[in-house]
């Protein structure tokens, strides 16, 4: 699963799987304009292609809840897993699953990719950083408030929802209890993990500079 990076002008828009990667990479396709770059091994091409030492360039990061993104990762994997296993209906293979589930450890996570181990590296408590500005946003605003506030006028289509695809809106009812999904299928260390750093992380971050509130 890649990160991908969109630009134009002194505009960076991040892309991470399970995060809008597919709205951005539509971006891209429908938009004139706009130049993409497909995050592989090479991290100096990355660093060139946002132009971080740039004071004037402006790199929108959108996020979601990390337990909303990793219940995304979740599902997809259900979806890989039925394929795999060759079941003739998805019900009856969610049935055996929620049965005899195996416990989930989510690897996705906003710090592995370039620019967010850059923006812990560098920028995060950097008082003397002037390079790139890094202006996350929550992911749900993408297609209507943070499109108005760029000022490009965007076609920016709600793309890869659960509602659009067939296995994903079958399997998708099973997984209504989030309950169930943090208590039974998420790992206990993945757990703790998201209680005591991810989510106040991510509250604290909505009150610094970092934060783009639309």
């Amino acid at each position: 699963m890649s990160t991908r990076y969109i630009k134009k002008d002194t505009n960076v828009i991040v892309g991470l799987a399970k995060n809008g990667s597919q709205a951005i990479k539509q971006i891209h396709l429908r938009n004139e304009g706009w130049e993409r770059l497909e995050e592989e091994n090479n991290w100096d091409q990355v660093d060139n292609f946002i132009g971080t030492s740039d004071s004037n360039v402006t790199v929108y990061f959108p996020v979601r809840d990390p337990y909303e993104r990793a219940k995304s990762e979740y599902i997809q994997r259900l979806r890989d897993w039925y394929r795999e296993a060759g079941e003739p209906e998805p019900e009856s293979f969610m049935h055996k699953h929620m049965e005899n589930f195996e416990s989930y450890t989510p690897y996705l996570n906003y710090y592995a990719s370039y620019i967010g181990k850059f923006f812990i590296e560098n920028i995060l408590l950097n008082d003397e950083w002037n390079g790139c500005k890094i202006k996350f946003f929550d992911l749900s605003k993408l297609s209507v408030q943070f499109n108005k506030y760029l000022g490009y006028n965007l076609e920016i289509p709600l793309y890869n929802v659960w509602q659009e695809d067939g296995l994903k809106r079958i399997i998708y009812p099973f997984l209504k209890n989030d309950h169930h999904i943090l208590n039974r299928v998420f790992t206990q260390n993945w757990k703790e993990h998201y209680s005591n750093f991810e989510k106040p992380f991510w509250e604290r971050i909505k009150k610094t500079k970092y934060w783009l509130e639309l």
